[in-house]
């Protein structure tokens, strides 16, 4: 076995760079990488859907059905390793700075509701991010999922976080309709459903027990509201309106009733 010249080691010691220096070289990779990464999925996200036919139907969200050639590992870390390059989903969430790792594309305007894609096995979010993620990256929406330094059981130790391995932010409830329809739809052609399931604060939406939802203000004076962005003003307000994590089956604010809510008898599969 060959043994390292100490010398030669501390000479490589003296010759790195001073720790500000490479910060901020970091720093400037990371940008670019964010700034490659929206590129390539503005890039994608214009591209023709392939589709499937199968009895003489077609249906542009059969090009979301799972298929073995679509590599995945149990181990998160390896997961994400493996994929990073090839897979059009991972290759397009921004890098990581924390647990959670989100889709480069912000919203112009946003909708005080929120949607949940349960997961609370490894197998299961690989499975979700390679259908679910795959068809999120060609919709004009922002979402995120675990990063590479987040596993599933880590998620599922925190009460208040557990089965939330996705989180789907819209423009309106229009686009959330439309999201949840072909969300049901993916999640059924690829026979994802669950019947063990529960988010905390969160109620299930349509039968698949992948779906869930909540409105995220203190008040529903809101709930019909939509903000802008790049209003600093609407901004704010939206802020200002922001209510932490539910608990139990609170799922809307301390002021409203089933009646205030828009997706109660909504039905994604219909």
């Amino acid at each position: 076995m060959q043994i390292a010249d100490p010398i030669k080691v501390n000479m490589d010691i003296l010759q790195s760079k001073p720790q500000s220096e490479q910060r901020a070289e970091n720093k400037n990779q990371e940008t670019q990488t964010d700034l490659g990464v929206l590129k390539d999925y503005k890039r994608d996200l214009v591209k023709p859907a392939d589709v499937h036919t199968d009895n003489g139907c077609t249906n542009p969200l059969d090009r979301f059905l799972w298929t073995p050639n679509m590599k995945f590992s149990y181990f998160h870390g390896l997961y994400y390793y493996h994929n990073r390059a090839t897979s059009p989903t991972l290759r397009h969430l921004s890098p990581s700075r924390g647990i959670w790792a989100q889709s480069p594309l912000k919203l112009d305007t946003i909708c005080p509701w929120k949607m949940h894609i349960f997961a609370d096995t490894e197998e299961d979010w690989a499975k979700l991010t390679a259908t679910v993620g795959r068809y999120l990256n060609t919709q004009r929406v922002t979402w995120k999922t675990l990063s590479s330094k987040n596993t599933i059981e880590k998620l599922n130790k925190d009460t208040k976080q557990k089965g939330k391995a996705f989180t789907v932010y819209t423009s309106s409830q229009e686009q959330f309709k439309k999201l949840a329809k072909d969300i049901d739809y993916i999640i059924r052609l690829n026979h994802l459903e669950t019947k063990e399931s529960q988010i905390d604060g969160d109620r299930q939406l349509g039968g698949t027990g992948r779906i869930f939802y909540r409105y995220e203000h203190k008040s529903g004076a809101t709930k019909d509201a939509t903000f802008a962005f790049a209003n600093d003003k609407e901004l704010r307000e939206y802020n200002d309106s922001y209510e932490p994590n539910r608990q139990g089956d609170k799922y809307l604010a301390a002021d409203m009733t089933p009646a205030d809510d828009p997706f109660y008898n909504f039905d994604p599969r219909e």
